[in-house]
């Protein structure tokens, strides 16, 4: 097993993978240019101890599926025509969660159509979406992560805006939302919104 860092500000939130533990602990002070350095060795060392070699410049893009036999097709056409800034590859990783449709044949099918891009793999029940996104993290070999559901509520079409923060090192995470009408803003910690 390996941890995975997530830095933010001053806290590392990592999250041991197949343990579900979580810890806190305080970020080291390190130089801003710097800052993407540890994150990298560590994922890096954390694959290889795995048996998998991170690929640098790729983006795994991990999607949990149950029940979706009707949108999954179109779901993961998407994913795979999707646009990706300049120099970056995919890989698809989809995790089948235990569905009782035809879900995982037509995925079984599209993943023999786009060998080496599409990996498919099946929880034999249902274990919840939590499950099969830490399923598809334990065999991401990307440099970057987006979590993208089976069933065409996340447009594919906006993976250039959450990478871009993430490929400028301005970002560690990158969250998107349905609801937000503004674009691009910071998170702020709770007291420092009160103050101001």
């Amino acid at each position: 097993m390996f941890s995975q860092a997530l830095w933010q500000n001053s806290i590392c939130i990592a999250l041991r993978l197949g343990t579900g533990q979580l810890g806190v602990r305080q970020r080291p002070q390190t130089n801003s240019r710097d800052r993407l350095a540890p994150s990298h060795a560590l994922a890096h060392s954390a694959s290889q101890a795995m048996g998998q070699y991170m690929l640098r410049h790729c983006v795994s893009i991990l999607m949990p599926l149950y029940n979706e036999e009707e949108f999954v097709a179109t779901a993961i056409a998407r994913v795979v025509q999707a646009p990706l800034p300049a120099g970056l590859d995919r890989e698809l990783i989809v995790v089948d969660d235990g569905s009782t449709d035809g879900s995982a044949e037509i995925v079984m099918s599209l993943a023999k159509e786009h060998p080496g891009v599409i990996r498919f793999i099946h929880h034999p029940r249902n274990c919840g979406k939590g499950a099969a996104i830490r399923t598809a993290m334990q065999h991401a070999r990307g440099e970057f992560c987006l979590i993208q559901d089976a069933d065409l509520e996340y447009n594919p079409e906006e993976y250039p805006k959450l990478l871009k923060p993430l490929l400028a090192g301005v970002a560690d995470a990158v969250f998107g939302s349905r609801f937000s009408v503004a674009g691009e803003r910071r998170v702020l910690f709770f007291w420092h919104a009160v103050a101001n």
